[in-house]
């Protein structure tokens, strides 16, 4: 309401949570009072953007808030951010060489590594290298006489082309010409068509002035949605979106169809759409990043939930609710949206919807859609399978299951389905069991980076 008095006994009486969000990057080389600093830069935005009517806790919408704040700051300031899948390969590796020298009494090679995890060495290598500590340029590495030697003096101001190998070669080939270095954006001029990737900003400097120049600014996944033959299932949600996917591919697969799957999981489906027929299934884990130009219609659009999600890339949670409405907002009548009647946001959906609203409930019996009641998962009224049936554990796991079934209603029967619930045991890193040890289970929930997602994760067990 702009009252300046309010907002400062809000910005005060809210530093504790700050100060208990820093305490998760105790381990960064940035100085606390810095990251203190850059947190309350967070609070003070989720403070003026905080929306009453989503119905959350405000600590639940300030936290990624200020989380998000710190790791911009710390990925425009300081080291390259490695992917959690590269950590992985990473953390794999040194487990198995400890392991190895163990039973062995001697150091492994790379080679015999690599064997025992079934990844290419090179990967491996490629791995270790990336989990580094970095170095900086003006670290000395020699000094005589007063004459010092540093890091910077031995690297080249221009990428080198051996760095990309083959890989060079292959474009070279295809006559495609290579701009490298850190300002290569500069030149990007001249082009009539850009794809961008998913995680660049449509008003990002460089992309705006080549819209002005009149190039086409698209992304791989915009193309291959709009040139598809095959029936298109898209997922998107804050949280579930893989497991969904990964229960809705399996569906209908098991029920005898050719199905693609791709998007966020799966291999880039856009070298395989002259394979793509319009008998075919196409599956899509679909990222708010994806979503934020995506203006072409998908057949069947799945919303799992959400929260606030991603706002150190989104400018404010309103923007990434309207990213996550694009896979729905092009819909013509023969669309069919799914969508969670428990979650507020996106049952407010509805009436924006142009086609068919199919909604999914855990918590009450709804006339029309799927629901879960006294232990039972129902689709339009008709038992399909019992909680006890389902593999994976958790209510969040349940509401997979329900939007699924009824994403694939129409092509998947119920024998299927009961078959793909009592065989699906769930996607890597999801509560997923790792070994039992000494009468206690070890679990690898690693996916769950969110307060959301931790919590389902937590209560899937049903016990303290």
């Amino acid at each position: 309401s702009g009252d300046e008095q309010a907002r400062e006994l809000y910005i005060k009486g809210n530093l504790r949570l700050v100060l208990s969000v820093i305490r998760r990057f105790q381990n960064s080389s940035e100085n606390a009072d810095d990251l203190f600093q850059i947190g309350c830069i967070g609070l003070i935005k989720a403070i003026d953007n905080f929306d009453t009517t989503l119905q959350v806790k405000f600590s639940t919408y300030a936290v990624p808030m200020i989380i998000g704040e710190i790791r911009r700051y710390l990925r425009d300031n300081n080291s390259i951010r490695v992917s959690r899948s590269l950590r992985d390969i990473a953390y794999k590796a040194i487990y198995t060489r400890e392991n190895y020298m163990k039973q062995h009494l001697k150091e492994p090679t790379v080679t015999e590594i690599a064997q025992e995890i079934g990844i290419e060495k090179e990967m491996i290598v490629y791995a270790l290298d990336a989990i580094q500590s970095p170095v900086s340029l003006f670290e000395p590495v020699y000094s005589e006489g007063g004459d010092t030697l540093y890091v910077m003096d031995q690297i080249s101001d221009k990428k080198n082309r051996e760095e990309l190998g083959e890989v060079a070669n292959e474009f070279d080939n295809l006559s495609v010409v290579l701009e490298l270095g850190d300002n290569y954006l500069d030149r990007l001029t001249g082009f009539e068509v850009v794809f961008k990737t998913p995680s660049m900003r449509i008003d990002c400097e460089a992309l705006v002035r080549a819209k002005e120049e009149g190039a086409y600014i698209t992304s791989e996944m915009e193309e291959f949605v709009k040139y598809c033959k095959g029936k298109i299932f898209g997922i998107t949600g804050s949280d579930g979106k893989t497991t969904t996917t990964t229960i809705i591919s399996k569906l209908l697969i098991e029920a005898g169809y050719k199905t693609w799957v791709g998007g966020n999981i799966g291999t880039p489906l856009f070298s395989n759409i002259e394979d793509i027929t319009s008998e075919d299934k196409v599956v899509l884990e679909l990222s708010s990043f994806q979503l934020m130009t995506m203006d072409t219609p998908i057949d069947v659009a799945v919303v799992t939930n959400l929260a606030p999600n991603h706002l150190d890339m989104h400018k404010d949670m309103e923007e990434y609710i309207n990213a996550k409405k694009n896979i729905f907002l092009y819909q013509d009548k023969d669309g069919i949206l799914i969508l969670n009647r428990e979650n507020e946001i996106t049952h407010s959906f509805v009436p924006e919807a142009k086609g068919e609203v199919r909604e999914f409930s855990s918590k009450q019996r709804l006339d029309k859609g799927a629901y879960f009641k006294d232990n039972i998962l129902y689709v339009d009224g008709e038992e399909i399978c019992t909680k006890d049936d389902i593999l994976i554990k958790g209510i969040h796991n349940i509401e997979n299951y329900l939007a699924a079934f009824l994403a694939t209603k129409e092509e998947v029967p119920i024998d299927i389905m009961k078959k793909v619930v009592k065989t699906f045991g769930g996607v890597e890193h999801r509560s997923e069991l790792v070994r039992e040890l000494n009468g206690v289970k070890y679990y690898n929930d690693s996916i769950a980076s969110s307060p959301t997602r931790t919590l389902a994760g937590l209560f899937a067990f049903e016990r303290k």
